[in-house]
C-alpha cells in the first residue's frame, strides 16, 4: 500500500470514529427524547460538535488527499480513486462510511420528528391552558370526540 492510499485509510478510518461517536450519542440523544429527559442535553450536544468537528478535520484530508490525486472530492471521486487503489481496506473502510453516513441521517430525522412531536405537543397545552383559538389546539368534548381550538373554556379563577 502506498503512502497516499495508508494516509486515505487513515483519514477515512478516523471519518469512521467519528461516526461510531455521533451514532452512539444519537441513540442517547432518542432515548433522552423518547424518556423526555432533558438533564445532560448540553453535554451530549458538547460531544456531538466534537464528534461533528473530528468528522469534519479527517473528511477535510480526505477531501486534500483526492486533489492531490486530481480527482473530484465528491463520492464519485473517490469511487474513481477506489478503483485505482485496489485496496481492499479503504474500500471496506469507505463501505462502512456510507453506512454508517445512512445511519446517522436516519438517527438524525428520527431524533428531529421526536423534537416536533413534543413541540407540537407542548404548543397544544399550552393552547389549552391559555384559551388561544389562533392555536387551533385539539380537544376531546364530553363524549371524546375532537374539537377544534374554537371553544375556550374558563379553567379557573383567581
Amino acid at each position: 500500500m502506498s503512502i497516499r492510499h495508508a494516509a486515505m485509510l487513515d483519514a477515512v478510518e478516523r471519518c469512521n470514529q467519528a461516526l461510531d461517536a455521533l451514532v452512539t450519542l444519537l441513540k442517547q440523544e432518542q432515548e433522552s427524547l423518547k424518556d423526555r429527559q432533558t438533564e445532560g442535553f448540553e453535554a451530549l450536544l458538547t460531544q456531538k460538535l466534537e464528534a461533528l468537528q473530528a468528522l469534519e478535520q479527517a473528511d477535510g484530508e480526505r477531501e486534500r488527499l483526492l486533489r492531490e490525486a486530481g480527482m473530484s472530492t465528491d463520492a464519485a471521486g473517490m469511487q474513481s480513486y477506489l478503483e485505482h487503489s485496489a485496496a481492499p481496506a479503504l474500500d471496506a473502510a469507505w463501505s462502512r462510511l456510507s453506512e454508517q453516513l445512512a445511519e446517522v441521517q436516519r438517527l438524525n430525522d428520527f431524533n428531529g420528528t421526536l423534537i416536533g412531536k413534543s413541540l407540537a405537543h407542548v404548543e397544544r397545552g399550552l393552547a389549552v391552558l391559555l384559551g388561544d383559538e389562533s392555536r387551533n389546539a385539539t380537544t376531546y368534548d364530553t363524549r371524546g370526540r375532537q374539537s377544534g381550538g374554537s371553544i375556550s373554556r374558563e379553567i379557573s379563577r383567581a
